[in-house]
């Protein structure tokens, strides 16, 4: 019951965190960019590039709980059979994550595109070009063998 409530409290704590940073990197509009579209199309690039970190957050506080259940001393049940079933569902929960963060990085692409295609010298255009995607998808693969290791030991 405590680790539900842990993670609970996480979650909340992340969803404020990012609607806080959300709100302060919104930025009034700058010298010379008066094209509502292009100032949409930053606004949601930003939304979805804080809401990948928001995602990791809330995946981290579901895969530790998971973990402290799949290695609880359960009073009912085969162990073995409870810590299999648990990592069946962190396996699960890893293949949705994954799915979702794919996801997003196709809407982040997609707005990528948008902005480089703009003619005028923008900020956008001088930014570094750092993905962070395959630190991420890494992060799920690392986590999806060792579900796969959990549930293979039994």
């Amino acid at each position: 019951m405590a680790a539900l409530f842990a993670l609970l409290l996480f979650a909340a704590a992340a969803a404020c965190f990012a609607f806080a940073m959300e709100r302060r990197m919104t930025t009034p509009e700058a010298p010379g960019i008066c094209d509502t579209e292009y100032q949409e199309a930053l606004s949601s690039y930003r939304h979805y590039s804080l809401l990948r970190f928001s995602i990791a957050g809330v995946f981290s506080g579901l895969t530790g709980g998971l973990l402290l259940a799949a290695n609880a001393d359960l009073k009912f049940g085969d162990p073995a059979t409870m810590r299999s079933y648990v990592a069946a569902l962190g396996l699960v929960v890893t293949v949705l994550f994954f799915y979702v963060e794919w996801l997003l990085n196709q809407y982040l692409n997609a707005f990528a595109a948008f902005l480089d295609k703009r003619t005028e010298p923008t900020h956008w255009k001088s930014r570094p070009k750092i993905p962070a995607s395959p630190a991420i998808w890494a992060l799920y693969a690392v986590v999806l063998v060792s579900w796969g290791f959990i549930l293979a030991r039994g």
